[in-house]
Order: C-alpha cells, then structure tokens, then sequence
C-alpha cells in the first residue's frame, strides 16, 4: 500500500512539471445561441406596439376657481358633492375632483389639457364647463371627496368663448353663468381661466391644420 501512494504522487509530480493546455470555453448552448421561436414571435410584437399619437390642438391651462351661488334641488340626496367636466364640440378633455356641496365651492383646480384646432377653426370657438352634483361617496376633512367617479346630475353649463385668444389676448377668464342649456335659467356662477401653453393666432391654427390635415 505505501508503494502504491508513492508511485502515485511521483506520477502527479510529473503531470504537474508539463504544460498544462488552455481552458476551453465553456460549450454554448443550443438555448442562448438560438431564442425559442416563441420569444422572438412576442419580441417582434412589442416591436409593433406603438404609442398612439397625441391628439392635435392647442395645449392649454384652465383654472377652475370657484362655484357660487349653486341653486338646484339635491333634496333627495342625502350628502351631496359637486364637480366640474370640461368638453369642446368633438370630446370630452378632463374633469376635477369632487367637493362638498354647499352655496359657494372654492376648487382652486388647475388642469392642462390639449383643445383641438378644429374648435379654433369652427363659428363656436368655446369649451364648456359643466358643474354636477352627485351623492357624495367619502370625503376627507379637506372638504375634498376622495372618490371622484360617478356621471352626477347636471346643474348647469359655462360656455367659456376663445375667440380672444386669437386676436392677442393672453388669457380669457371671469365669471361665467350656469345655464340650463334648453331653458337658459341660471344656477349658479363659476370662475374659469384658460391660459394658452403655444403662440395661438388665426395664421398658426391654419397652419397647424393644414399640416396635420
């Protein structure tokens, strides 16, 4: 037994004395060198995916400062609240929050949104405010409700005219009347400010259009 333990590590001496050869790389497998069909089916797909192309108009910041004199008759509502949603003549373009419903609302609400050109171009160049009313899910102590869903009961309807904005007025803002929009009774009055982000003329929406048309 001692002979053989000799013999062995005079042979391990002698493997070790040699030039020990390169390692080899690792082989590649048949996995990283080539994806699975699937993968590549689902790489091209993502490929494809696009984000769709932002609405052509005039980026602009409307204020929403304040409701008052709200007059509607929520007397089935057990704690009504009240909201605004901002329309033009193609789509709607963005709502506030909803806040407790009482005679007069401060919003302080501050939204930038894209109007289209085609409301710059048309006879009716306004956006209209609508104010709602709606039963009131859970509100915070700030007076501001955290659930701000709901479609509501329409109280009235602002036309804010943008014709101004055109001509070289840098903002168009005041008090505008909440009105039924069949009869044109008034329910209220409500303080809006729109701000263009762009230079706006009737030249630049011309423009404008026809490079997008």
């Amino acid at each position: 037994m001692g002979g053989a333990g000799c013999h062995v590590n005079v042979s391990l001496d002698k493997l070790q004395s040699k030039p020990q050869p390169p390692a080899l790389p690792p082989p590649v497998s048949q996995k990283s060198s080539s994806p699975v069909p699937e993968l590549l089916d689902k790489e091209a797909e993502a490929d494809l995916i696009t984000e769709p192309d932002p609405m052509p108009g005039i980026a602009c910041r409307v204020v929403i400062e304040k409701v008052v004199n709200v007059r509607c008759d929520l007397s089935s509502t057990p704690s009504p609240s009240l909201f605004c949603t901002i329309h033009c003549s193609t789509c709607s373009l963005a709502s506030t929050p909803a806040y407790t419903l009482s005679n007069s609302v401060r919003m302080d609400h501050t939204v930038d949104i894209t109007i289209p050109y085609e409301v710059f171009s048309a006879k009716d160049k306004s956006i209209k405010v609508v104010v709602k009313a709606r039963e009131t899910a859970t509100s915070s102590s700030a007076g501001q409700d955290v659930d701000d869903g709901g479609d509501g009961e329409v109280i009235g309807t602002a036309s804010v005219d943008l014709a101004p904005l055109l001509i070289g007025f840098r903002n168009v803002e005041g008090w505008y009347f909440l009105e039924d929009i069949y009869s044109k009774d008034s329910f209220g009055e409500v303080f809006v400010a729109v701000h263009p982000l762009e230079p706006l003329t009737h030249d630049i929406i011309r423009e404008k259009m026809s490079s997008v048309s």
